[in-house]
């Protein structure tokens, strides 16, 4: 280097990375053109990647950028890379928009008649880990052993919230199998049963919770309302198998379907003695106590 470049060879290069070549009005337009979505930017999907990214820099801007150091620009911009909660392209926004303003104020009412709100829905487990991490020496993947078996528990879960008081707690029942119409009117009538009052249920438009409403129709004991199409976070006790399974849950590895039925029944159980997390899930859905 200095043999052919002589004295001048040795004077520090400027890091490239150091300063954005992007000015102000630039980075303004780029954090537009960002939240506007990929696809607005002829991408076939709305994820940003640091690749689409670039790409976009260099085509409105005609600057070019290296991958590091569009990470930099983006956190710059104030972006963080984060996981995307999943919308059915099927949903209508307006609609669910219409249920938290219009529709739930409405059923919040039946409080006054004394009667028990209860979000219900129902998921399945299965023994391998939705999401496992472990410590580990670089280099060398870790290896988890779990059970081979397609072993499945089913739960059906409701968080209830009281008239007046306002105090919420979480019943649930699981099940080796499916809940047909039968189990789920079994769990429905467990469920007035132990909070000793009226219960209006509100939950999806699945085919068996319309036929338990058939069922129980003219039981002054019960109503039931469906929650808009394709809206699952808009029930709260969706948020209570998110966080089974990505907290507590998250790196069980049970051996067999018992192992998995008491994980379950410990995590849910646990998650019912925690009128914080009710309340959480509550907000989560952005539905007002």
């Amino acid at each position: 280097m200095f043999e052919q470049g002589g004295d001048d060879a040795l004077d520090p290069i400027p890091n490239a990375g150091g300063k954005s070549r992007l000015s102000d009005t630039d980075r303004a337009k780029l954090a537009a053109l960002l939240q506007l979505g990929a696809r607005t930017s002829e991408f076939p999907t709305e994820l940003w990647t640091l690749r689409r990214v670039r790409d976009v820099i260099e085509r409105e801007f005609d600057v070019r950028y290296s991958i590091s150091n569009v990470h930099v620009a983006l956190h710059s911009l104030g972006f963080s890379p984060q996981k995307a909660v999943r919308r059915a392209r099927e949903q209508n926004t307006e609609a669910v928009e219409r249920f938290r303003d219009v529709k739930w104020p409405h059923i919040k009412k039946s409080e006054q008649e004394g009667r028990v709100l209860a979000l219900s829905d129902e998921s399945g487990f299965m023994l391998q880990p939705s999401s496992p991490r472990t410590w580990a020496p670089r280099g060398e993947t870790p290896e988890l052993i779990c059970g081979a078996r397609y072993d499945r528990v089913s739960a059906i879960s409701a968080i209830t919230i009281s008239p007046h008081a306002h105090r919420t707690g979480l019943y649930f029942r699981l099940l080796r199998g499916n809940f047909n119409a039968d189990e789920i009117e079994r769990f429905v009538r467990q469920v007035q049963r132990a909070v000793r009052r009226p219960v209006t249920f509100v939950w999806d438009r699945l085919s068996a919770h319309r036929t338990v409403a058939k069922r129980l129709e003219g039981d002054a004991r019960f109503e039931f309302i469906l929650l808009p199409a394709y809206a699952p976070t808009l029930n709260p006790d969706e948020w209570v198998w998110r966080y089974a399974k990505h907290h507590l849950l998250a790196n069980s590895c049970p051996m067999n379907g018992d192992a998995l039925e008491r994980g379950v029944r410990a995590a849910l159980g646990g998650i019912a003695k925690r009128q914080d997390l009710l309340h959480g899930f509550i907000r989560g859905a952005r539905l007002p106590l």
